[in-house]
């Protein structure tokens, strides 16, 4: 379908179960593999190159790390560490305090910040809005170097007059 095509990034949707064989082959641009199926899709070792599973990054929705490593194709990625952050409910002022730990990867600490604490305030992993306005809430992992990039790490928080909020990834 998508062979000897020049994308870089690859995003299955939650519904997709199965890929076929060479589908994504000979597209050697590919640095991201986003899957967001709980259950690895099945794919042919075929399905894409050699050189994108030892250098692109898979990343897979928490909770499902261990089935991606343990499927057959799948575990051949050499970068699986890093994996998408649930999306944060929807508050508005006046809510109690979200814990966004429970939104993060599996068994990684994150740091979180907020662009604006007049309209959001970050205590730890606890989320408060506090004000009108708009404000983006990032996730950072930071292991011994550069900051890691996480899909969904960027939440923009819209607070209006009324108090309710909207959510923008």
């Amino acid at each position: 379908a998508f062979c000897e095509s020049s994308i870089r990034e690859v995003i299955l949707p939650a519904s997709i179960i199965k890929i076929g064989r060479r589908a994504l082959a000979s597209n050697t641009n590919i640095t991201k593999v986003i899957s967001l199926n709980p259950t690895p899709p099945e794919i042919d070792p075929r399905t894409f190159d050699s050189n994108v599973m030892e250098s692109a990054t898979l990343y897979v929705p928490r909770g499902s790390l261990k089935l991606y490593f343990i499927d057959p194709v799948w575990k051949e990625f050499n970068n699986i560490s890093v994996l998408c952050l649930q999306a944060i409910p929807n508050a508005k002022y006046g809510d109690g305090e979200i814990d966004l730990s429970q939104y993060a990867p599996e068994g990684i600490a994150l740091t979180y910040q907020s662009s604006n604490e007049d309209v959001v305030r970050i205590n730890g992993s606890s989320m408060r809005i506090v004000g009108a306005g708009e404000a983006t809430v990032v996730a950072i992992l930071d292991e011994d170097g550069p900051t890691t990039e996480l899909v969904g790490q960027l939440r923009t928080i819209v607070v209006d007059f009324f108090s309710e909020i909207s959510r923008t990834t």
